[in-house]
């Protein structure tokens, strides 16, 4: 892809918006119809590297402390999780299904890829909004929790992760608080600016998206 036509993407975000209003919205009636669902389930992974990838096209400034802060993110959650897998010791007791793909001792490669989409589209939110350095790091792993309090009740049914018991208990919600704290403390110590309005905008329906799911989900058992 050349310059011009990703500048010419960049200019029609829009289009892109609506874009992904239409892709959750179709997500959410492969879930919801029975014969569709196994498609909803070879589809996840995919539609994780679609979303991530849309979102960078719209990421205009790229340098080493971009790259930094990104291989930081994603390469440590990677090795986060997997001690959280093997041992139980830091989120709880869970497992991995196969809904997120390739795994290595037991974890998904990408959880990764999820954990930096998601750090990524806070960080935009906040930086959007607020301009103090604690309040946009507070603020974004908070909203990181609160995303997390739906997607726990999601992960099962989409066969990305299970617990032992139906929902996890605080000790997750706090690692998750601990770790977005992290990773968003870095983005800002790296000067990391994020100006990117569909990346807003994906955080928003990926919270209305499992939360329509987690409804369904509630009233159908």
């Amino acid at each position: 892809m050349t310059q011009t036509m990703i500048e010419d993407i960049r200019r029609k975000s829009p289009l892109v918006i609506g874009f992904l209003v239409l892709f959750y919205l179709v997500g959410v009636l492969l879930f919801i119809l029975d014969f569709t669902r196994p498609f909803f389930l070879i589809l996840t992974p995919f539609s994780l590297i679609l979303s991530f990838a849309i979102i960078l096209l719209f990421q205009r400034k790229w340098t080493w402390q971009y790259g930094l802060g990104f291989a930081l993110v994603f390469f440590s959650t990677i090795i986060i999780e997997i001690v959280g897998v093997q041992t139980g010791i830091l989120f709880g007791d869970y497992a991995y299904g196969s809904a997120l793909g390739i795994k290595i001792l037991d974890t998904p490669i990408l959880i990764g890829v999820n954990w930096l989409l998601l750090i990524y589209c806070t960080g935009a939110i906040v930086q959007h909004f607020f301009h103090r350095r604690p309040v946009m790091i507070i603020s974004g792993a908070l909203l990181m929790v609160g995303y997390d309090l739906v997607l726990e009740y999601v992960a099962p049914v989409s066969d990305m992760w299970s617990w032992d018991t139906r929902y996890p208990g605080f000790r997750n919600f706090l690692m998750w608080f601990l770790v977005s704290l992290v990773f968003h403390t870095i983005f800002q110590l790296l000067g990391l600016k994020i100006e990117n309005k569909p990346a807003r905008y994906l955080f928003l329906f990926q919270f209305l998206f499992l939360s329509i799911i987690a409804l369904f989900t509630f009233f159908a058992l």
